[in-house]
């Protein structure tokens, strides 16, 4: 059945309090009320998460939460208020949440539909490689001079080995591990003035100073269908269009990281 309709008549739960591993997402503004058909989706195969948590700040959505959510909390949904973070609103909050972390972390955006299996695909890819930040979309970090080479030149990924020298891409949906998430949360944070609009800026710089490599499911990045209603945002155009993923960048990572993926894309 299609998503709208399954979010009308469906009773099933969307989690499994057996599961090994979370979910969060966060949405804002008009998405709010579409952000359903993401969670649908992605809830929809033969593995679900232990929670689902969406993180909405209250100048996000101040009204009623919209009868796609309400149906959705009565399955399993958690809707929790938070600091008003940007696009960090889907992990910080999380971060804060926790002590400590014995299991890991899948995030997702608000506005595409996902493939029902992927869910199983990244908990299976991290049972291998436990170690490893797993994705189904990434681009291949491209570097220039001293510094990175303008962020809309960096290809997909088209290869599914592990590196520093890719850059998970949060839209496709990345699972992050125990020690990585305690790795984040140790760094503070620093993203408030290096990267307020590019959370994927922020957890991919950490992993390349904490150690933990990238790695796409496939060789060929996953490709995912638009909700509706829901892309081409003003922070679409602030960071791809008017370049703010490149300034960011500059402000984020260190000397070191960029030697370090030099040195991994120079024995590749």
């Amino acid at each position: 059945m299609g998503y709208h309709l399954q979010n009308l008549c469906a009773t099933s739960p969307i989690v499994d309090t057996h599961a090994r591993f979370d979910l969060v997402l966060t949405s804002h503004s008009s998405r709010v009320p579409r952000a359903y058909a993401a969670i649908e989706s992605i809830c929809a195969g033969p593995v679900r998460p232990r929670r689902v948590i969406l993180f909405l700040a209250r100048d996000d959505w101040p009204l009623p939460l919209p009868a796609t959510l309400k149906r959705l909390v009565s399955r399993g949904l958690e809707v929790l208020t938070c600091e008003n973070l940007g696009p960090h609103k889907k992990q910080q909050p999380y971060l804060r949440m926790h002590a400590r972390f014995d299991r890991p972390l899948v995030t997702i955006d608000d506005d595409v539909f996902y493939r029902s299996d992927l869910l199983m695909a990244l908990l299976q890819a991290w049972l291998r490689q436990p170690d490893v930040i797993h994705c189904s979309r990434a681009r291949q970090v491209r570097l220039q001079d001293h510094g990175f080479a303008p962020y809309t030149s960096w290809p997909l990924c088209d290869h599914d080995s592990a590196t520093f020298a890719n850059f998970a891409t949060g839209v496709g949906g990345v699972i992050y591990p125990p020690g990585f998430l305690a790795a984040l949360k140790a760094a503070g944070s620093g993203f408030r003035e290096a990267c307020p609009w590019a959370d994927d800026i922020w957890v991919n710089k950490q992993a390349v100073s904490a150690g933990f490599k990238v790695r796409q499911l496939r060789d060929c990045s996953d490709k995912f269908t638009d909700v509706p209603g829901a892309r081409k945002t003003a922070l679409f155009k602030r960071n791809i269009r008017l370049g703010g993923n490149d300034r960011q960048l500059a402000h984020t990572y260190s000397a070191e990281d960029l030697q370090r993926i030099s040195l991994m894309q120079a024995t590749q």
